[in-house]
């Protein structure tokens, strides 16, 4: 009970500190930084669930075994094997990333990423061995060192990994996206020193030397058959662990890679300094579509927005994709009167549907509370925006 009430608020303060970390770090990188931030994370994690998600499990419940049974020298050969075969695929995984760096930002469509996961490459091999720490306590029953030992980690991420971002973000945005998953090899690096000083001052496995009568020991059980005994436990584990980085390796290369949605103003830069960031990517605007004309200037492929009358959107990105800039001007004069008083906050919502019911699309424009109605006023000055514009609210919806 009482190890459980450790692990639980070990994990509770870490959850806290990590709170603050990514909406700090937003302050300096902005949002063009934070989309850096997130191509490396996916693979980072389903590496993780590879090559260690559920050994620490797996670890402390073959440990906790033994010891139960008297078969001390059994589990220090537990721990032993463990270690190695996590140290040996942590080394590899860490290289095979740093290795596939490039190759994995630039098929998520971020090769500016790639100092990101170079920076979490030594973060693979760090965790295997916190891993490898964690499964012997958690089998001795000892949960203090483990929720300690996220503690440190957590908050090594977030003070370094901050100080990082703040510091390296003006020389480049980059390089701030890579201090803050430098922040996780941080972290790592410090939860693993202090199991390293835990394990060095306390020495847990020194009288581990005896074996109760009449058990069989696993003393001499063979690296293969004992590898088999970690692995029967932790691969279900890790099988479920990697489907959450899956689907966000989907939405970063599917989703991410094909559609960004600007609609907090100005719009206009914003997809003027991503289009420079992001050349291949599909960038699209927002905001009642007021800024349309600027945001097709600025490389956007068109907008996305509830502006009542679409037709007339697509009308100014057809002239405007069709390179007939002085028609798409023109067109986007002409309507933005009407985009304009469309996007008033709160009433917008009323006006849109007075919009949709002038064209046949919805029998009433009745909106739900709390959505402020629209007063007399507001409808007559909005039938002198559409009377100055004969037909505009006829035009098809489609």
């Amino acid at each position: 009970m009482r190890g459980a009430l450790f692990i639980t608020i070990g994990s509770l303060i870490s959850r806290v500190l990590g709170v603050f970390y990514r909406p700090v770090a937003q302050i300096p990188l902005g949002d063009e930084g934070l989309a850096l931030v997130t191509p490396p994370n996916a693979p980072y994690m389903l590496i993780l669930a590879i090559s260690s998600a559920g050994l620490n499990v797996a670890i402390s419940r073959l440990v906790s075994q033994r010891l139960a049974i008297g078969d001390l020298r059994g589990a220090r050969r537990v721990v032993h094997v463990a270690f190695t075969l996590l140290a040996i695929s942590g080394i590899l995984f860490s290289l095979l990333f740093a290795l596939g760096a490039r190759w994995m930002a630039t098929a998520q469509g971020f090769p500016e990423a790639t100092p990101g996961f170079l920076a979490l490459s030594p973060a693979i091999l760090l965790v295997t061995l916190e891993v490898a720490f964690r499964g012997l306590y958690q089998g001795m029953q000892r949960m203090r060192p483990s929720a300690v030992s996220m503690v440190v980690e957590q908050a090594g991420r977030v003070i370094i990994g901050l100080a990082g971002v703040f510091l390296l973000t003006p020389f480049a945005l980059n390089l701030g996206a890579a201090a803050f998953n430098a922040g996780n090899t941080i972290g790592v690096l410090l939860g693993a020193l202090y199991a390293l000083y835990i394990y060095l001052r306390e020495r847990p496995m020194a009288d581990w030397s005896t074996v109760a009568p009449g058990v069989e020991s696993w003393e001499s059980e063979s690296v293969l058959a004992l590898g088999r005994r970690i692995f029967a436990i932790a691969l279900p584990l890790s099988f479920l662990g990697t489907v959450l980085p899956l689907v966000q390796m989907a939405d970063v290369s599917i989703i991410t890679n094909r559609l960004i949605s600007i609609g907090v103003e100005p719009t206009a830069a914003k997809m003027a300094r991503l289009r420079a960031l992001v050349p291949a990517y599909a960038l699209y605007g927002g905001l009642g579509g007021v800024s349309l004309l600027y945001e097709l200037d600025a490389g956007a492929a068109g907008t996305m927005t509830g502006f009542a009358l679409p037709s007339v959107l697509a009308s100014i990105v057809s002239a405007h994709q069709a390179g007939d800039h002085n028609l798409a001007q023109e067109r986007f004069e002409r309507a933005l009167p009407l985009l304009d008083f469309e996007a008033q906050p709160g009433v917008g919502v009323a006006l849109r549907k007075e919009l949709l019911r002038q064209q046949g699309a919805i029998a009433h424009a009745t909106v739900r509370q709390p959505a402020p109605t629209a007063d007399p006023f507001l409808l007559a000055t909005l039938n002198k925006l559409l009377a100055r514009q004969p037909g505009i609210a006829g035009a098809p919806l489609g």
